[in-house]
């Protein structure tokens, strides 16, 4: 399993329109990919940079690969260039040294 997180800040006063761009185009986007097996947005709540990280988790670093190196995804990238500033891209896998599940318990 391979992570690819993607951070950025967004622009001034176009909070509203990135909003639309991620539902109608970024989530189906990678929804649609073979190998995607999760999607997830998160906000930096305490507000510092980068301000948004999104979370795609992948079957396997071929599936990363085959995705981040395809023409649509640099088209998504173009268009998400007029809403965001700082993007980052990082690509994780496990170190092997804690378990799969989480260490946190379910009840708090």
């Amino acid at each position: 399993m391979i992570q690819i997180l993607i951070s950025f800040d967004l622009r001034p006063g176009l909070y509203q329109e990135y909003s639309d761009f991620v539902i109608k185009t970024g989530v189906p986007f990678w929804q649609s990919q073979p190998g995607i097996l999760a999607v997830k947005g998160f906000r930096n709540i305490l507000g510092s940079s980068p301000l948004i990280v999104s979370e795609i988790v992948c079957e396997s670093l071929d599936v990363a690969i085959r995705i981040l190196s395809s023409p649509e995804y640099q088209a998504i990238v173009e268009q998400q260039a007029r809403f965001v500033s700082n993007r980052s891209v990082l690509l994780l896998a496990p170190t092997g040294r804690t378990p799969e599940q989480s260490w946190v318990s379910e009840g708090g």
